[in-house]
């Protein structure tokens, strides 16, 4: 390969990297506080940057490319579940890695997609235009004085165990051994 070949990487790398780091750090971060999430979704840009940059050499068959979201497939089903949110900017992270790793457009086109990506991210989600909630994941023991599958009924038990006032309960996990719930609440 070509020094020109190594330079265009380079490039294509830095405008990768400060564009996500912007959407994680600058945004996403500042906004839901959330640095596991922030971090998780940078790393997952800068991995599926380096694959597609080799995919993008190399001939590469149809039943590869579904066998490679197949891999991914499976990590979401083994992983803890996210927001609506947090998979969008995750979805984000990576749309900026395809963008940039596939050599095939302008880059001052990539740039101005980019850059209209990070304004109507900025813009859809800014506080301002919905009421920020907070968020937590908390554990409550199973005590028998709510239904799990009762929404009302966790709902009350959250309020009444933690003293907040949720306007949105989520469970995450139950788990049989330790007689508790996960749940990530919005108040």
């Amino acid at each position: 390969m070509e020094i020109v070949w190594y330079l265009e990487f380079i490039a294509r790398f830095s405008l990768n990297l400060g564009a996500a780091s912007v959407l994680m750090f600058g945004l996403y971060h500042r906004r839901h506080r959330n640095r596991d999430t922030a971090v998780s979704a940078l790393l997952l840009n800068v991995f599926v940057f380096a694959v597609l940059t080799v995919l993008a050499d190399v001939q590469f068959s149809l039943a590869a490319g579904f066998g490679l979201f197949a891999i991914l497939a499976l990590f979401t089903l083994r992983s803890e579940q996210l927001s609506r949110v947090d998979i969008a900017y995750f979805f984000g992270s990576a749309s900026m890695a395809v963008l940039f790793a596939i050599n095939a457009i302008d880059r001052g086109l990539m740039v101005i997609i980019i850059l209209v990506m990070l304004a109507s991210v900025y813009v859809v989600d800014h506080p301002k235009l919905s009421r920020p909630l907070r968020s937590t994941r908390i554990k409550l023991d199973m005590d028998r004085s709510f239904d799990v599958g009762d929404d009302a009924s966790v709902v009350e038990a959250v309020g009444r165990q933690t003293g907040l006032r949720p306007r949105r309960v989520q469970l995450v996990r139950v788990c049989g051994i330790t007689e508790t719930v996960e749940l990530q609440v919005e108040y």
